[in-house]
């Protein structure tokens, strides 16, 4: 997988599908990062397109839906199946239309 991150523009590539900031700092785990994660989604969204992403530049991508239900969660070091659930299940509530748009 290939991504890029555009830092004048503050905007993600992912395989030539560019993705836009639509909210800063919506997403924190002291856990994984320092810095907070910002929320990236498609900036011409696609019926079967890839799900919002959470990113920062200390850290990197932390998630991807790639649109046809199947979540990759990136983490920098080995962790237990259910903190990587859970993690999945909140990542998936910051996410919802709901939360993302309002």
């Amino acid at each position: 997988m290939s991504f890029k991150f555009r830092k004048k523009l503050n905007q993600l590539i992912f395989d030539e599908t560019e993705f836009e900031l639509i909210k800063e700092k919506h997403y924190s785990d002291k856990n994984l990062s320092k810095s907070d994660f910002d929320l990236y989604v498609l900036a011409e969204p696609t019926d079967d397109g890839n799900g919002p992403m959470f990113f920062n530049p200390e850290y990197g991508i932390l998630n991807l839906n790639n649109g046809w239900e199947m979540d990759l969660i990136y983490l920098k070091s080995g962790r237990k199946t259910e903190f990587v659930k859970e993690l999945n299940k909140t990542l998936k509530e910051k996410t919802f239309y709901n939360n993302v748009y309002n």
